[in-house]
């Protein structure tokens, strides 16, 4: 097989001042993650509402989202996004 260079860039969806869940603030991080560092993919984080919003994101910019966990049916698939 083909072997690829992957870095892997970190962002804390947890915010002291918001909370973990604050769907503006992990959407700002997500945007930073796409525009800024231009990553090719985005990975999700373990609770359901982040992944959620992250998933938004990465629907409305055309990149694959992908999560292990936090797969909440209603809260991110029965809602159409095609990157996920």
């Amino acid at each position: 097989g083909k072997a690829y260079k992957v870095d892997l860039i970190f962002k804390d969806t947890f915010s002291k001042s918001l909370g973990q869940g604050d769907k503006e603030f992990i959407q700002s991080l997500t945007n930073e993650l796409i525009s800024n560092d231009k990553v090719d993919f985005l990975l999700g984080s373990y609770p359901t509402p982040p992944n959620g919003y992250m998933a938004e994101i990465a629907h409305l910019n055309k990149i694959p989202f992908i999560t292990a966990t936090g797969a909440g049916e209603k809260f991110i698939f029965d809602k159409g996004y095609k990157y996920v």
